[in-house]
């Protein structure tokens, strides 16, 4: 939790440096909201839709606070999962974890698995009224398109990524040298990205061999998002900027204003990137087609399935649903 705090700290630091948006572009006021909610503790850290688009799940709360002068302890700890209708945003499920913060959160496939962490527990859907306990330590979490995998980045002494079957059995462990800060599939479940300090590493998930690896050159937190395009040809990531990449040969085909969350839409025509604003760019070109305040500091973002609307974390604890300005068009 600590890495996750300095890392946020860092991303705040860069926001307020000021990377300029495009020469022209101006901020188009406020996205249109849906329904916005509250965490129930703490941080805000992570968002996700289910793949059937019936749902928006969350991960909030803070770790135990002590005086650093004294040891009392000022805040016991408490993290929440939270499931929410995604059309009007009423609570459906909530579960709280004590003394400990959730910081991340992935629906499986078939809409009926939830992973979260650090605490690694594997939910049922859609009620949250049991869980399989699976591990310690995990700060990313990516099901597999197809349904077979779970993959989890793992930080503090453990860097390494764990792979697990969808339902929760483990298959193997990925070392790395430095701690990891994002997983994420190809469409076609063919390929595992990983994310770290210093590089993407990209595996078969046929054999677990290198695929390709790219040097992103994000400074010294590395990579703090990664994402493929829908159809498997392009890797998004964030860090000092967004990166776009070919990967087939590792090229990297264009670079945006950025330095946040990103999404691709589900039609994989336009990528969603987040920093000083909120700016929603069209891939085949790189032309920016709109642009939002932020407002504040975004942690996630998604689209929905059906690409009519797009969700954030908003700094310091809120779910915002907003309609996607682009749909249609």
């Amino acid at each position: 939790m600590a890495e996750i705090r300095t890392r946020t700290l860092c991303l705040i630091g860069v926001l307020l440096g000021g990377i300029s948006a495009p020469p022209g572009a101006a901020a188009q006021g406020q996205p249109d909201v849906i329904w916005k909610s509250q965490a129930k503790s703490g941080y805000l850290w992570a968002v996700a839709f289910s793949p059937d688009g019936q749902m928006v799940a969350t991960a909030d709360g803070l770790d135990p606070l002590y005086d650093p002068c004294t040891g009392e302890l000022l805040y016991p700890g408490e993290g929440t999962v939270r499931l929410w209708n995604a059309s009007d945003g009423t609570l459906l499920q909530s579960r709280t974890e004590d003394q400990a913060s959730v910081v991340s959160v992935a629906i499986s496939p078939d809409s009926l698995r939830l992973a979260s962490g650090p605490v690694l527990k594997l939910w049922n859907l859609p009620d949250l009224a049991s869980f399989e306990l699976l591990s310690g330590g995990a700060r990313s979490l990516a099901f597999s398109p197809d349904g077979q995998l779970l993959a989890v980045g793992m930080g503090g002494y453990n860097n390494a990524v764990k792979v697990f079957t969808a339902d929760g059995t483990f298959l193997q462990s990925l070392p790395f040298s430095s701690w990891v800060t994002v997983v994420t599939f190809s469409s076609d479940s063919r390929l595992l990205a990983v994310g770290n300090a210093t590089a993407i590493q990209i595996y078969r998930t046929s054999d677990w061999q290198f695929e390709r690896i790219i040097f992103p050159q994000h400074g010294v937190n590395g990579v703090s998002a990664l994402t493929f395009s829908p159809d498997g040809e392009t890797l998004a990531s964030s860090g000092l900027t967004t990166k776009l990449w070919h990967i087939p040969d590792g090229e990297l085909i264009r670079e945006f204003e950025g330095v946040g969350p990103i999404a691709f839409s589900p039609d994989g025509q336009v990528l969603l990137t987040t920093g000083q604003q909120i700016s929603f760019w069209n891939v085949s070109d790189g032309s920016l087609l709109r642009m939002y305040d932020r407002g504040a500091l975004i942690l996630s973002v998604a689209f929905s399935p059906d690409n009519s609307a797009f969700a954030y974390a908003l700094l310091p604890g809120n779910v915002v649903v907003a309609r996607n300005p682009l749909a249609g068009s």
